[in-house]
């Protein structure tokens, strides 16, 4: 009879974990901020750089960008289908794994910062793709697993882009950027078919 307890609280637990990241990520959601980054290639090269038409070869055009995309993306997300749930319905477990986004950023905008103080520009993109990598696979654990998968196939390609990126490929940032996009636009179809499921 104990096992049996057992094994009904962890199905309970599994089930509030899973209706929680429902809440959390919004498919419809995801699959406009993916076409959305899979646009960034376009308005980089179009500007020369952005609006401020610079190359990124400074620090203060890294935080600009930083800021800008940051600020963009922010302003959009207020106004795209996102169904948030209270955080006192939220399973502990789940407040403790969402709770590692912030420091994630933190994590990613300091080292962007960090390579274009040293000069080393090549290596912020490879670098960000890794911690984008690792950042999913801790939600991914709270999520289906097309979402891991997507998240290992970013450290994979990180890794190999840190290796392409001596070989000064034309425009190797800008298929990655892509990639990175149409991976999102693609978690957010699958986390979509779920979400309508339930």
């Amino acid at each position: 009879m104990d096992q049996q307890e057992a094994l009904n609280k962890i199905n309970e637990i599994h089930s509030i974990m899973e209706s929680s990241n429902r809440a959390l990520f919004s498919g419809e959601r995801m699959m406009v901020m993916g076409a959305l980054i899979s646009l960034i290639p376009l308005l980089e090269i179009s500007t020369k750089g952005l609006t401020f038409g610079y190359e990124m070869n400074s620090v203060v055009v890294m935080i600009m960008h930083i800021v800008f995309y940051w600020g963009l993306f922010s302003l959009i997300g207020r106004f795209l289908p996102y169904k948030k749930k209270d955080s006192a319905d939220l399973h502990p477990l789940i407040k403790k794994a969402f709770s590692l986004k912030f420091p994630f950023m933190v994590g990613i905008f300091g080292t962007m910062i960090a390579f274009a103080m040293v000069g080393k520009f090549e290596l912020i993109h490879p670098v960000v793709f890794v911690l984008l990598g690792l950042m999913w696979c801790v939600f991914g654990r709270f999520s289906i697993p097309a979402v891991t998968y997507i998240a290992y196939s970013y450290i994979g390609l990180g890794l190999i882009y840190i290796y392409l990126s001596q070989m000064q490929i034309p425009y190797l940032w800008a298929y990655m950027v892509v990639y990175n996009g149409l991976s999102y636009f693609a978690m957010g179809l699958f986390l979509k078919k779920e979400q309508a499921l339930v």
